[in-house]
């Protein structure tokens, strides 16, 4: 199960590489803007929880839309970069707050 959960990973990730190639000049940055705005949706919802990172990408990405209301629209890393800030002194565990436990041998 394992094997095809990472299989299935890999083969969304390249899909994405292949959307973005298509539609811009690849180089080796391409997608770098995007990182930060993905790590604060995984982040925002938890460290090891597939629900979280969905609510937090949803969340994140609701509020980088929405921002542009008010702010430029090439502010949009800011807002994230901004977020990571509040969760991270609120709620460090993100918004599913799911303890992580390591086990030692």
């Amino acid at each position: 199960m394992t094997l095809a959960i990472w299989a299935l990973a890999g083969a969304l990730g390249g899909l994405g590489g292949m959307a973005i190639g298509m539609s811009a000049t690849v180089f080796p940055s391409v997608g770098a803007n995007l990182l930060l705005i993905i790590g604060a949706a995984v982040l925002l919802g938890g460290l090891g929880s597939p629900v979280g990172a969905v609510s937090g990408a949803l969340t994140v990405g609701i509020a980088a839309e929405l921002s542009t209301l008010w702010i430029t629209p090439s502010l949009k890393p800011a807002v994230a970069f901004a977020m990571i800030a509040l969760v991270l002194l609120v709620r460090p565990g993100g918004l599913t707050n799911q303890k992580v436990v390591f086990k030692h041998d």
